[in-house]
């Protein structure tokens, strides 16, 4: 039975960050890289006004896809996680059919903000906090003017994480939530993974990989077959 995968990028990212999945899928797992405003595809198009209208135009496509009832999942990275558990909040609000699992990725539970998520935005701190995760990739930094835009796109995505309303505590799924991080993602603190279990009903795991923040690139080959697995 074919099951599809909802993929929400980090913040910065696109959805072409997920396009090594496609073929390293397993059989039965079809990958679907969800494209935000102003990137890929969607370029022209202007950001996001503010988080809630992210979640809300998200959630719609998802449904949209899911007219024919195919099994589906949601995997976010990094802020994509977030926006994948806000999603899942936003379709059982509306009733509509649920994910089997939402996969959180290199992401503290809702209520932990990271630090990304605080502070100054100007061009040093934001180099210093992908430096520190390792989300440069390296054909940008021998490139002034492609950096200068993708800080300049990881900046918006911080500022409409700001925008985010108050964390609603009595919200929980009713599918699983697998929670997923590299072993030396300095991103995140594995002592806070274990409370997302309080957004579910449905019970959580915590599934660490080798790897850095981005784990899940560097390790597709562990990665996958465990999405697919917890699907089945």
């Amino acid at each position: 039975m074919t099951r599809r995968l909802f993929c929400f990028p980090h913040a910065g990212g696109q959805a072409s960050s997920f396009a090594g999945w496609t073929g390293l899928a397993p059989d039965g797992l079809e990958i679907v890289p969800l494209e935000y405003r102003g990137r890929g595809v969607r370029y022209g198009e202007s950001a996001y006004a503010n988080y809630d209208q992210a979640v809300q135009e998200l959630a719609h496509a998802i449904s949209a896809d899911q007219a024919g009832g195919m099994p589906y999942g949601l995997f976010g990275h990094s802020m994509g996680a977030l926006l994948a558990f806000d999603v899942a909040s936003v379709l059982a609000r509306r009733g509509e059919a649920a994910p089997r699992c939402v996969f959180v990725s290199g992401r503290n539970p809702p209520h932990r903000a990271s630090d990304a998520e605080q502070g100054e935005l100007d061009d040093g701190r934001l180099m210093h906090l992908l430096t520190e995760v390792g989300g440069v990739p390296d054909a940008l930094v021998s490139n002034g003017r492609f950096l200068k835009h993708y800080l300049g796109r990881f900046r918006d995505d911080l500022v409409m994480l700001r925008s985010r309303s108050t964390i609603e505590s009595g919200v929980r799924l009713d599918c699983r939530i697998v929670v997923m991080h590299g072993e030396d993602d300095t991103a995140v603190a594995t002592a806070w993974l274990p409370e997302w279990a309080r957004y579910s009903r449905a019970g959580h795991d915590v599934l660490a990989f080798p790897g850095g923040h981005f784990f899940l690139h560097e390790h597709p080959d562990r990665v996958l077959p465990a999405v697919a697995e917890a699907l089945t």
